[in-house]
């Protein structure tokens, strides 16, 4: 579960290199990527410590799959709120990455919880270290600005 922790604090630094320019546009949206991050990082500092219990494995797969959701709601139709309420945003690097981040973190957990799943983990860990790795280098690539 460590890689899984790993892809917590990317995604976080990745909500938290951003959070300037949402503050910008609407301050919701800044305060929704402080919020998400340091859940992020309290949630990956949980699973390093090793207190890693089933429901906090799953509190950590449900949350970043409804960021994940988010993210897609925001790409296709729009958010119903907000200055530009409604309108569909473009893909960026750093949203793709975090929602990358995300939706592999729920697959690790679903690996480690669900036995149909566990013959995916030799494949998933060493890809989450990799997408880790390039998350982290990503949070600091580009200006931060809204994706």
């Amino acid at each position: 579960m460590l890689a899984a922790a790993a892809l917590s604090c990317a995604a976080a630094l990745i909500h938290v290199s951003v959070a300037p320019a949402h503050f910008e546009e609407y301050w919701g949206f800044g305060s929704f990527f402080l919020t998400v991050a340091v859940l992020q990082l309290a949630w990956a500092e949980m699973i390093r410590r090793g207190d890693a219990g089933r429901g906090l494995l799953i509190a950590g797969a449900v949350g970043n799959i409804a960021v994940a959701l988010i993210w897609a709601l925001s790409r296709t139709v729009g958010l119903p709120l907000g200055p530009d309420s409604g309108q569909a945003e473009g893909i960026g690097l750093h949203d793709l990455l975090a929602t990358l981040d995300e939706l592999v973190i729920a697959l690790l957990v679903g690996a480690v919880l669900l036995p149909a799943l566990r013959r995916l983990e030799p494949v998933l860990v060493p890809g989450a270290w990799v997408l880790a790795a390039v998350s982290f280098v990503g949070a600091f690539l580009g200006g931060h600005g809204h994706n």
